[in-house]
């Protein structure tokens, strides 16, 4: 079974952010987030270690889209964890009993799905990230 990589970057991305400023490019990015979500409400956005985020709501999920250079980079999906791959569910309960999953995120970059899930125990916070066998 495929051991979880630890992502402290990817946690920081996903929870912290700056006010962010309109620099000529943003209506360019917008038109293509909108074209390409177009089910998107909610929407936000700030910047997050120099990308571009667009956070929104589609079909009742909290999602985020990443943008560099105005190209899509990745996606991100809030899921419940009873949605991840039963491998990576079973390696959690195995490795991790001491912490409470508190969030899921589904990550999709060019079809390809990775997964993030920040996790809560008695002394510290973690983020893993892997992929599902």
């Amino acid at each position: 079974m495929k051991r979880f990589i630890f992502s402290i970057s990817l946690a920081l991305s996903l929870f912290s952010s700056q006010a962010f400023a309109s620099d000529g490019n943003t209506p360019d990015v917008l038109n293509k987030f909108y074209k390409t979500f177009r089910t998107a409400e909610n929407v936000n956005w700030s910047t997050v270690d120099d990308m571009l985020r667009i956070g929104f709501t589609s079909n009742g999920r909290q999602q985020y889209a990443y943008y560099s250079n105005d190209d899509l980079v990745v996606v991100a999906t809030e899921i419940k964890e009873e949605e991840l791959p039963a491998d990576m569910k079973q390696q959690l309960s195995e490795d991790y009993k001491e912490f409470t999953v508190s969030r899921v995120y589904e990550l999709n970059r060019n079809n390809l799905k990775e997964y993030c899930v920040v996790m809560d125990g008695p002394t510290r916070h973690i983020t893993l990230k892997g992929k599902s066998k």
